[in-house]
């Protein structure tokens, strides 16, 4: 085998089982607000920086990772992002936070897609890429696995001291940063200096081309209501581990509750064929998943029972894994077929998602910063649901009016 198929092969299997801050998520807020020190609405704020901040770096840092090499780029973000979780670890502040996020929301930007397009290139140039497919596939089963054992264990690491698992994190993460430095091979630089100037010119001529104007009007409906889909379970994942703080669940419990979410998510997505074949219709889908959604926030607020509440967040469980499979493939019907600028319409499309995030939680901290926090989940609720039922209604009669084309048959 090629030495840099192997060694490329052995690195995606590598990061699979070394993760990306998997020790910390399940008890990420309860670090903040216990060992950082700031209030729950000061972390949602500080969460939207974080998303603004990826949403203003994520494009110029493909420009910088293709002009001054993508495995340097790479290592760069890793070194900060390393340096970010060591800030939070030795100054617990509001302010220690703040530089940390600021430091994360510039950087971890900078290493996004590198890896995957340095193995998608090296397999292309030895015609292997049903093998990178089947590689990915089996790297996302382990991933899988491993991702459920630790969220298992994390929170019974955290019980005895919450700040372990940030530092097995720590850990893991240089780890990754050594194995990448020497498996990793990518000595390219992508862009020259005559080069960078036309990929400028490009862009222009892309901004203010009258047909990509009318292509992004045409997505712009269907992109809204994935994107707002997402902020409702990214802005309720934010409040989870404060809910089960409120039910005396003990830490330890938390990393289990996350894995069996986690379990949830995986059976939905991977009974996502079955939910567009029972749906039969576009609309019929988007009203169900918004339905799901709204009923959730409802539930949640409207429960005394802890158990109820799980339930209702397992709803949404339900929705995550159907978001994917879903709108992958419904975002891709609104794009021109024989377009040349797909990966740029999807560029727009994550750029949409990650603003709203960045928005909606700003505004939930405002929220929860003068109200309880169930009142909190439930007027976000609210304005999700009418959001998205008004954007779905609008892009259905546009679509019915012509005014919105979709390129192919849909199921």
């Amino acid at each position: 085998m090629n030495k840099v198929i192997q060694d490329h092969s052995k690195l995606i299997f590598l990061s699979a089982l070394l993760g990306f801050q998997s020790f910390m998520s399940p008890i990420l807020v309860i670090f903040y607000l216990k060992y950082v020190g700031v209030s729950f609405s000061q972390f949602v704020f500080l969460d939207s920086i974080l998303f603004l901040l990826v949403a203003i770096f994520e494009v110029p840092s493909g420009y910088l990772a293709d002009r001054f090499g993508r495995k340097r780029t790479l290592l760069i973000s890793y070194a900060f992002t390393i340096l970010s979780m060591i800030v939070l670890i030795l100054f617990p502040s509001y302010i220690g936070a703040l530089t940390s996020i600021i430091i994360s929301g510039v950087f971890i930007p900078l290493g996004s897609g590198n890896a995957r397009a340095i193995y998608f290139e090296s397999f292309k140039e030895l015609n292997e890429e049903k093998k990178l497919q089947k590689i990915y596939s089996k790297s996302n089963s382990i991933s899988f696995v491993i991702l459920t054992i630790i969220a298992t264990i994390s929170g019974f690491i955290a019980k005895i001291n919450l700040v372990l698992p940030v530092i097995i994190d720590v850990i893991l993460l240089v780890i990754n940063f050594i194995v990448t430095f020497f498996l990793l091979h990518d000595d390219k630089i992508y862009l020259s200096n005559q080069e960078t100037s036309t990929v400028k010119s490009k862009i222009g001529k892309f901004i203010c081309n009258n047909n990509s104007t009318k292509g992004l009007i045409n997505v712009t409906p269907i992109f809204l209501i994935s994107a707002l889909f997402f902020v409702a379970l990214r802005v309720s994942y934010t409040t989870y581990q404060p809910l089960f703080e409120d039910f005396n669940i003990d830490i330890r419990y938390f990393g289990v509750i996350f894995a069996l979410f986690n379990i949830i998510c995986a059976l939905s997505s991977y009974m996502a064929p079955r939910f567009l074949k029972f749906t039969s219709t576009e609309l019929v889908a988007l009203l169900v998943l918004a339905t799901f959604i709204t009923i959730s926030f409802i539930g949640i607020f409207t429960s005394n029972s802890i158990f109820l509440i799980l339930l209702f967040i397992s709803l949404q469980q339900i929705v995550r894994g159907l978001h994917s499979p879903f709108f992958s493939i419904q975002k891709n019907y609104y794009i021109p077929i024989n377009t040349k600028k797909r990966v740029t319409y999807l560029s727009y499309s994550n750029l949409l998602s990650t603003l709203l995030v960045s928005l909606y939680l700003y505004m939930f901290s405002c929220m929860n910063s003068r109200l309880s926090l169930k009142v909190s989940i439930l007027y976000f609720g609210i304005l999700i649901s009418l959001t998205s039922v008004l954007i779905i209604i609008v892009h259905h009669i546009l679509k019915r009016k012509g005014r919105i084309k979709c390129y192919q048959s849909q199921q």
